[in-house]
């Protein structure tokens, strides 16, 4: 028997769901702040910041990451993961990395509702052309997508601490680098990544959720 057809018992952890309930009414609140043309003159100086900056490579580092968490690439990505799980027989966990991508289009309809503008030429360098409204970042939320999933996949299968950690903190550099570049480009504010972490990281946490009481009740003992 494959372990994902094992029976599993469901549970919440009560800290786990406090922090999504806190980041989910942070998200409010910051929904709330740049909503319509609303513009926070902390995210101008940070983002005057950001682009100031000089360090070697750090150039080269953003183009890559505004690359390779796209639509399209992210994607190839996700499907990727979806193929090995498939292969691997493990379909509960193939279903959450699945249901990341609806996650990522949703992300569109909140941009729509909040119609936060994107940072402009006159307040701010940018490097492109980027349609439609800021907040909050596409690319920002696919990076907290698909490196939580990883995190949670990999932390799931090993019990070794150094493993769980450098998991954590790869997950984690690899989104604020993701924000970073964003921001490098003037693609968007800083407050746009904030609030993909707040609702995207929680998302997350209740499609896993979701899944694992599904499939609780789904296979019996």
């Amino acid at each position: 028997m494959d372990e994902s057809d094992k029976a599993v018992k469901f549970a919440v952890n009560r800290w786990t769901l406090a922090a999504v309930v806190a980041c989910l009414a942070a998200f409010a609140v910051l929904s709330w702040a740049v909503r319509g043309e609303a513009i926070l003159a902390r995210d101008v100086e940070i983002t005057r910041s950001v682009q100031a900056w000089n360090f070697p490579g750090i150039d080269s580092v953003c183009r890559f990451m505004n690359w390779i968490m796209d639509g399209t690439p992210a994607t190839v990505l996700a499907m990727v993961l979806i193929l090995i799980l498939a292969v691997r027989r493990s379909w509960w966990e193939a279903l959450v990395v699945a249901g990341t991508i609806p996650l990522r289009l949703f992300n569109r309809q909140i941009k729509e509702i909040v119609a936060s503008p994107r940072p402009t030429a006159d307040l701010v360098q940018v490097d492109g052309s980027f349609d439609g409204y800021g907040y909050p970042s596409g690319h920002t939320t696919a990076a907290v997508l698909i490196s939580g999933v990883l995190v949670w996949l990999i932390t799931r299968r090993t019990e070794r601490r150094p493993v769980q950690v450098g998991v954590w903190i790869l997950a984690i550099v690899w989104v604020v680098l993701t924000a970073l570049a964003r921001v490098r480009v003037g693609g968007h504010w800083p407050s746009d990544s904030v609030g993909s972490v707040l609702w995207a990281g929680p998302a997350l946490v209740l499609l896993i959720w979701l899944v694992q009481f599904a499939r609780s009740r789904w296979v019996k003992e």
